[in-house]
């Protein structure tokens, strides 16, 4: 608060002892005032965890902000002309903000992507705005299509994101090398082809390649 927001209050005590002129009336009425939110975690920038948020209901807001202002001095109130009372109901005093009538507001948030599927990524990234940079990379270490990693936390407050731009890191597997036929060159085929020797009529040897001697014996 302001220092003349603080001296106000005293201002207020005053006028309230100077004009209250009945010894039996309460010298001073309390107001109840409730802020109306809701629950969320939120991923911490400084001190790198994922903290606890209280996340006011603007509605709840602006009904407690013009009730201290009209305390305050600095706001003339308006008067509620409507009012229902039943003799079987009991007055209770409603806290000022505590039912706002709209819901609250929470943050978006950057995904836990580690439990997305590629189709679920993208479509997250359209509806948000982002564009998605893919880094595939080849490891064994997670199942094929998995995405293990991603340059924003999770729980990451988007409005806080430096750009709309968010790389996620997916398993890819190392594609199999194909093997190819061998070409016949005119060698060796692993097949025995050559023709066996037969013995020849005078004891000797012949064969069936080109060049090769007979030996001939004498009468």
């Amino acid at each position: 608060m302001a220092r003349d927001t603080i001296l106000s209050f005293y201002n207020i005590a005053k006028d309230i002892m100077f004009s209250s002129r009945d010894e039996d009336s309460e010298l001073v009425s309390i107001q109840k005032l409730y802020l109306a939110g809701s629950d969320q975690i939120i991923f911490d920038e400084r001190s790198k965890l994922e903290l606890y948020n209280y996340i006011p209901n603007t509605t709840s807001k602006k009904m407690i902000i013009d009730a201290m202002k009209v305390n305050l001095g600095l706001k003339n109130p308006t008067p509620d002309k409507k009012f229902s009372y039943s003799i079987e109901d009991p007055y209770e005093q409603t806290a000022i903000g505590k039912k706002p009538g709209a819901p609250t507001t929470l943050y978006t948030l950057i995904p836990d992507f580690t439990t997305y599927t590629k189709s679920r990524a993208e479509s997250w990234a359209t509806v948000n705005g982002f564009n998605i940079v893919w880094k595939e990379v080849i490891t064994t270490r997670y199942p094929a299509g998995k995405i293990y990693d991603q340059s924003y936390h999770r729980k990451k407050r988007v409005d806080l994101c430096d750009s709309k731009t968010i790389t996620l890191t997916i398993a890819t597997r190392k594609a199999a090398t194909p093997t190819t036929p061998k070409v016949d060159d005119g060698g060796s085929t692993g097949e025995d082809t050559t023709t066996p020797s037969t013995p020849s009529q005078n004891g000797g040897t012949t064969g069936n390649e080109s060049g090769s001697s007979t030996t001939e014996g004498t009468p």
